[in-house]
């Protein structure tokens, strides 16, 4: 038996094709605004370059200390996976300085934890944008490490299984 027709002849799918076919542009926009975390950019990453005298200590801290994911792109030559990102820009009499921050939520227990692993931290600096350590990596390298009050643009990743201790 067949279904019996919509009425004045339109069934479903033609309506649904009629809506896709005048409105194809805005659902494109809506497509892509859903599977891109930040939007329709041209950019979809960044990537670091920490210079150091002792490069394998420092690949080892970051995979053994922090437990950042790795991959090897040649000869042992470690790219870490990195937390989401954020950038600010800030005024400054000259150009060409760059500076890397790692953020947490709970500064206190990071040091801690970094002092178990005999890692060196600054001083806790509270400062009006957050409260602010800077780590000795093992190559003799500083990096700073704080827990911020100010509003966040990375999104904050979920709590993972295994986190270094």
């Amino acid at each position: 038996m067949a279904p019996e027709p919509e009425p004045f002849g339109f069934d479903e799918r033609y309506l649904e094709r009629r809506f896709v076919a005048r409105h194809w542009d805005i659902l494109l926009v809506l497509f892509y605004a859903i599977l891109s975390p930040a939007g329709d950019t041209m950019i979809w990453g960044a990537h670091m370059i920490i210079y150091s005298t002792d490069a394998e200590a420092d690949r080892a801290f970051f995979r053994d200390i922090l437990g950042f994911r790795s991959v090897d792109a040649g000869q042992g030559w470690l790219i870490f996976a990195l937390p989401p990102a954020e950038v600010a820009i800030h005024p400054a009499e000259e150009n060409g300085k760059h500076e890397i921050y790692l953020m947490c939520d709970d500064l206190a227990a990071a040091v801690q934890t970094l002092k178990k692993h005999k890692v060196k931290c600054s001083k806790v600096s509270d400062l009006r944008w957050g409260l602010l350590t800077h780590l000795t990596l093992p190559g003799g390298g500083q990096l700073g490490l704080y827990q911020p009050k100010h509003p966040v643009a990375a999104r904050r990743p979920r709590a993972r299984r295994g986190k270094p201790s």
